[in-house]
């Protein structure tokens, strides 16, 4: 079977059909509705989401778990859920551990509120360059500090693209300007661009250095995607259902 734009099942299109069918026999790994208008502009950009103008049902299976996992469903470019708060700190609200994106490969906040004028002390600077949120910052700080690359690359689009130099290499290319050169607003613009998002994931997920990623999906072997998203083993278990 080849796929090369939105298509039908049983005489539904494949969202309603998905939403409908296919989502209630298997509940336990299917917990979100998928977004019939976000599907039909997804697939639209097939071509820029993938590289090709076709794809085999293999691929479209492997390229939609992680779709559907990291956009919950709305196939829409999202970014990671939670305030800066969450995005600085080590410990997650409800308890427990989790990385802190004021870390490398990123820029620490200090080090950039310092080089931009921003703050003027070693102590400031020494809060910023920490992973416990200054909470008690001035506002003004606070809002300068959502540029800073703890904020500005937390997670993003179709796969969730993390990292400065994830970012550097998936989607600086696609942009017109260096991204430390947007405002807050311009880069949040620039990146909810459908068009943008499908390419950068075209770019993590087919011509990044991962092992044989294109046949591996061709033959079923789902396994690389996963590695490469980063996400998890249950994404090969929505694959392999998907598929079946």
């Amino acid at each position: 079977m080849k796929i090369n734009g939105n298509f039908s099942i049983n005489d539904k299109n494949f969202a309603d059909w998905f939403n409908q069918d296919f989502r209630l026999t298997y509940p336990q790994f299917f917990p979100h509705f998928i977004s019939g208008e976000g599907f039909g502009v997804l697939m639209e950009n097939l071509p820029n989401l993938t590289g090709k103008s076709e794809i085999t049902l293999n691929e479209f299976c492997g390229h939609m778990a992680i779709i559907y996992n990291e956009t919950g469903g709305t196939c829409k470019p999202i970014r990671e859920m939670g305030g800066p708060q969450y995005m600085f700190n080590t410990v997650m609200p409800g308890g427990g551990v989790k990385y802190s994106y004021n870390t490398p490969p990123n820029h620490k906040a200090g080090d950039q509120l310092m080089e931009w004028g921003i703050i003027n002390t070693e102590e400031q600077r020494s809060l910023w360059n920490g992973t416990i949120y200054p909470k008690h910052a001035p506002e003004d700080i606070k809002k300068a500090a959502l540029k800073c690359d703890f904020y500005r690359f937390r997670g993003y689009g179709f796969n969730q693209l993390t990292w400065r130099n994830a970012y550097e290499q998936c989607l600086q290319p696609l942009l017109p300007r260096p991204m430390d050169e947007y405002s807050v607003e311009e880069f949040e613009a620039h990146i909810n661009n459908v068009k943008i998002a499908a390419q950068a994931f075209s770019i993590i997920s087919t011509k990044m250095p991962m092992p044989k990623i294109n046949t591996d999906l061709v033959s079923g072997n789902f396994r690389p995607m996963v590695c490469g998203s980063g996400i998890g083993l249950y994404v090969t278990q929505y694959c392999s259902v998907m598929h079946t």
